[in-house]
């Protein structure tokens, strides 16, 4: 868990309490996330003013975040690139049908084929956020993963 060291008057004093600020949920991506590539991800400098002095250290993941857990059903699947501008690829251990909604509910695709390998065009859709869910054969469904359409 992290709470933001940022509120509307800027970056709080190690150690403070942070109220007023605004993050409300973030995503753990793996470090090698092809939306890493070609960028600097060394460690900047402390967010919170007048940090202490010693280094913070990097903890990987106590779960593969990657795999969802749903009706007792392990789901191994891998949904990328997200964001995604042209192609969204979503590949399952299993055939998986799957529906992707927009933030209203609008359905912006459906397929009724359970396939291990689905490949969906999002260019013609809107720039924005959607909701992908995933169905195994028997029903059970995984999600709604969030996807953000940009182009």
């Amino acid at each position: 868990e992290y709470v933001t060291a940022y509120n509307q008057f800027g970056a709080i004093a190690e150690g403070g309490n942070p109220s007023g600020n605004s993050t409300s949920r973030a995503y753990r991506y793996a470090p090698d996330h092809p939306a890493f590539d070609g960028r600097d991800m060394t460690p900047g400098d402390p967010v919170e003013s007048n940090p202490l002095p010693f280094d913070c250290q990097l903890y990987p993941a106590p779960v593969d975040t990657n795999i969802q857990m749903t009706n007792e059903v392990e789901w191994h699947v891998r949904i990328g690139p997200n964001p995604a501008a042209h192609i969204l690829h979503v590949t399952a251990e299993w055939p998986v049908s799957l529906t992707l909604r927009d933030m209203m509910g609008r359905l912006a695709f459906s397929t009724g084929d359970a396939l291990r390998r689905h490949a969906l065009d999002v260019s013609p859709l809107p720039a924005g956020v959607y909701h992908l869910s995933l169905f195994d054969v028997q029903g059970r469904s995984a999600g709604p993963h969030r996807i953000l359409v940009q182009h």
